[in-house]
């Protein structure tokens, strides 16, 4: 995937969601993540996070639910079948 560390986690005390959330705004504020990006997959969401939160216990569950606040509060755009992007560019 060619990520490097957890952007803009303050603490290790946060819930992993929260942790998961946080790190997702700041890679699409510093453009690593522009508008019409489409996130990795759930799957390689959660080995990527495993491996930078330390935890071989964070499930899908986790990294689902944060997305899906992020897609609530319209930080995100999910499409059934398509996937999770970054809203704008070519909506």
């Amino acid at each position: 995937m060619g990520w490097t560390g957890l952007a803009g986690s303050n603490t290790m005390s946060e819930p992993f969601y929260r942790q998961i959330m946080t790190d997702i705004r700041a890679r699409i504020a510093s453009g690593e993540w522009p508008p019409g990006t489409k996130l990795p997959s759930t799957a390689d969401l959660v080995e990527f996070y495993k491996l930078r939160l330390g935890s071989d216990t964070l499930t899908a569950s986790t990294v689902r639910h944060a997305v899906s606040l992020l897609i609530e509060v319209g930080e995100l755009r999910g499409q059934q079948g398509l996937g999770v992007y970054v809203p704008g560019g070519a909506d």
